[in-house]
């Protein structure tokens, strides 16, 4: 960068994880996992979407595209096993997804509308580690998210 002279926001600097990657690629990825989500759908309407995936640019773009696309980003953790993995699908009602598979061929296409997401819609369901029982799911809106964002 130099010195002076204003980045424009989709050359910033977005994520340094396997690379580098700007807002402008990370948009982009996450409009096309939108487009493939909604696969001619107007609007997800909340369904839930499970997202398997290290941490890592493939991630960000896919949780991304499922907000866009008007879902609920369902994370699930790596490193569990098969059947806790299970356990928070069947209890969320999500379909899985894998990140990198998804990015991956997420091809460009034909640009889609993408819905109107009100804030107050859920965005995210993380699930608790489960120390005094089942893990249980808790939901997090649009608004919320962008709250401890913006506090941050």
């Amino acid at each position: 960068m130099n010195a002076g002279r204003a980045v424009a926001a989709d050359d910033r600097l977005a994520i340094v994880a396997e690379r580098s990657w700007t807002h402008g690629e990370l948009r982009a990825a996450a409009a096309r996992v939108a487009r493939r989500l909604l696969a001619g759908r107007a609007d997800l309407d909340e369904a839930r979407v499970a997202v398997v995936a290290q941490p890592g640019f493939a991630l960000a773009a896919t949780l991304q595209g499922i907000w866009q696309a008007g879902g609920v980003a369902v994370p699930l953790a790596v490193e569990h096993p098969p059947a806790e993995r299970a356990y928070v699908i069947e209890d969320a009602g999500a379909t899985l997804v894998e990140a990198e598979a998804l990015v991956a061929d997420a091809a460009e296409g034909a640009p889609v509308t993408l819905p109107a997401v009100d804030p107050r819609r859920r965005a995210l369901i993380v699930y608790t580690s489960g120390t005094t029982g089942r893990p249980k799911g808790v939901v997090t809106t649009h608004a919320t998210m962008g709250a401890q964002v913006d506090s941050l």
